[in-house]
């Protein structure tokens, strides 16, 4: 454990963690994605086939991912993940059609399995051995909120600089979140290594082996973990086609990137603040209201857009959906978080990101083929992911600890 002179580094990991990854996901490119790729030459399908390429990527190097992390340090690899989202933001700013950006996604998707699990480890380990372990979910929600925190300012500046749509003010986003990301890199530096209970000498499959016996042995972490992706991946879906879709139906950019500063500001919040919502009910009671909640407004929000009667109606559908969506990230993290032993944490929950990951490929590419006949149908197959969490992978009331020894 560490010594009371070490505490203060190691309380500081919760500070630098938050602004590591509020610098590296703060992308205002991501305002304008669908027509920046658009200008880069690809179509609607293509553009989603880039998931497809950014899953293969995470799937191939999830779990080697945190494997170094959980035998060599979570610092290290947090460090390499920042290094190769800066290689990514640069990359778009010179490549130019399909392959060459599938190419960039490979590596992104290759960032994103470095950081999945390493981060939330770090995060949980660090609680774990300053004795604050019972404070995860308050921790789990403000370490989620980084997510939102810049990106309530950003999209407005995001959508003003790039208000012409032209290849020079994209390339400007570009610029500026290269060197969000180069600051983010300089701040791994700073992480203090927690505790994680490895022997070093012990065999390098033990943790493997460990991790899949927690999912084997644990439905209900596998079920969590269906049921979390499927809604997700409605609103990610939607959010792939946010700037040309409500472009096409008379939305302003100023206007959507004041929309998205409003769902970045209310996820921001609601995240902060979400250890103290619903307090009378249990962590799955929580997670069940709040996914009823998101199938009610993926109805609604495809309702309005068969009829386009009030597109700032349907904008203003979407920004709650994407708020109710992201308040219920915390709450599947610490479910998941305590069913795991510390020192196989961080490949556990890759394995959990694994199983999103190979739903992400036939979802997408389902998504690439019916986009082709009309964003509504986008909206169609998100409503239907949403019932299928909800009826096929209901989070049950459980009184008992599903921890696996």
């Amino acid at each position: 454990m560490p010594t009371i002179a070490q505490h203060p580094n190691l309380r500081r990991n919760f500070r630098l963690l938050f602004f590591i990854n509020a610098l590296t996901e703060t992308k205002l490119i991501n305002v304008v994605s669908t027509l920046f790729f658009l200008g880069r030459s690809l179509s609607i399908s293509q553009i989603f086939y880039t998931g497809i390429i950014f899953a293969l990527s995470s799937l191939i190097s999830e779990i080697p991912s945190s494997y170094l992390a959980d035998k060599w340090g979570r610092k290290h690899v947090i460090s390499m993940s920042a290094f190769l989202n800066l290689v990514y933001i640069l990359m778009l700013i010179f490549l130019h059609g399909p392959l060459a950006i599938y190419f960039a996604f490979a590596i992104y998707g290759l960032s994103y399995a470095l950081m999945t699990g390493t981060d939330e480890a770090l995060l949980y380990d660090t609680a774990k051995s300053l004795g604050e372990e019972e404070t995860t979910l308050k921790k789990l929600g403000k370490y989620q909120s980084s997510h939102h925190f810049l990106k309530i300012f950003t999209p407005l500046i995001a959508a003003f600089i790039a208000r012409n749509l032209t290849n020079k003010q994209f390339v400007m986003l570009l610029v500026i979140d290269g060197v969000f990301s180069l600051i983010s890199l300089g701040l791994t530096a700073l992480l203090k290594e927690p505790n994680h209970f490895i022997n070093l000498q012990q065999d390098e499959g033990r943790i493997y082996r460990q991790a899949f016996h927690t999912i084997k042995n644990n439905p209900k972490l596998l079920s969590i973990s269906l049921g979390r992706a499927l809604i997700f991946l409605g609103v990610f879906i939607i959010w792939r086609i946010q700037s040309d879709y409500f472009s096409q139906i008379g939305i302003p950019i100023i206007v959507l990137g004041a929309a998205v500063s409003i769902y970045q500001a209310g996820s921001f919040y609601f995240n902060f603040k979400v250890g103290k919502y619903f307090l009378n009910h249990s962590l799955e009671k929580r997670i069940q209201i709040i996914n009823y909640i998101c199938t009610i407004l993926y109805f609604i929000l495809m309702a309005l857009s068969l009829t386009i009667l009030s597109p700032y109606l349907i904008l203003g559908v979407y920004v709650v959906l994407v708020i109710i969506q992201n308040t219920r990230l915390p709450l599947y993290s610490e479910i998941i978080n305590k069913s795991i032993p510390s020192e196989s944490r961080a490949t556990t929950i890759s394995l959990t990101n694994f199983i999103k990951s190979m739903l992400d490929i036939p979802v997408l590419l389902l998504v690439g083929l019916v986009s082709q006949f009309g964003y509504i149908y986008v909206f169609g197959f998100a409503l239907v992911l949403s019932l299928i969490s909800i009826f096929l992978f209901p989070i049950k009331q459980n009184r008992s600890n599903f921890l696996i020894p």
